[in-house]
């Protein structure tokens, strides 16, 4: 579903968020080869969306805004606990 889903991000923000979560935006692009949990976020502001999924036997995070045809990744950071049951609770399997 997402191979036709274009993907951007500040390289800026992909350094920084690399040094201080272990992960740049780069790399949680893989997020979206695995079951995908998005839900909408709760902060006032621009349109955000969290995307919960797993990457390399973890759980990962995503905070993303929709632009058109493409998703801009704003930060990624390791899965809160009820993030996570979240994402079983959809995908017992994963």
């Amino acid at each position: 579903m997402f191979s036709k889903v274009r993907f951007e991000w500040d390289p800026t923000k992909n350094a920084v968020n690399e040094a201080k979560h272990g992960i740049g935006l780069a790399a949680a692009v893989a997020l979206w080869e695995g079951p995908v949990v998005s839900i909408p976020s709760v902060k006032p502001g621009e349109e955000r969306h969290l995307a919960i999924g797993v990457i390399g036997g973890k759980y990962w995070t995503v905070i993303y805004a929709p632009r058109g045809d493409h998703l801009r990744l704003i930060s990624a950071r390791r899965s809160r606990d009820n993030e996570k049951t979240l994402h079983q609770d959809h995908f017992p399997q994963s």
